[in-house]
């Protein structure tokens, strides 16, 4: 594979793991603490008596999402690059 092709590939991967483990984190786990089932085709927390809890922060999360992904993505790239390169020196 190619040398340029691979640190965004590593990094880009790196960063869908840690926003699903975010998504995890921020939603699935808060709704089973209040003692409810996440319904993933709705996105929604339904709740023990029937009621459907949503919390409103969509856009937060999608603005979240996006800075957290491609943090992660830059910064496990520039890592993976320089350990080529360095592996690459010898």
């Amino acid at each position: 594979m190619n040398k340029n092709i691979l640190p965004p590939f590593i990094g880009v991967f790196a960063s869908w793991l840690v926003i699903w483990q975010l998504h995890r984190y921020l939603l699935v786990d808060n709704c089973l603490d209040i003692g409810g089932s996440f319904q993933y085709s709705t996105g929604q927390c339904l709740l023990d008596n029937g009621v459907m809890q949503s919390d409103g922060l969509t856009s937060v999360m999608l603005v979240t999402y996006f800075a957290v992904g491609f943090i992660v993505a830059l910064f496990v790239a520039t890592c993976v690059r320089k350990l080529i390169a360095s592996r690459g020196d010898k």
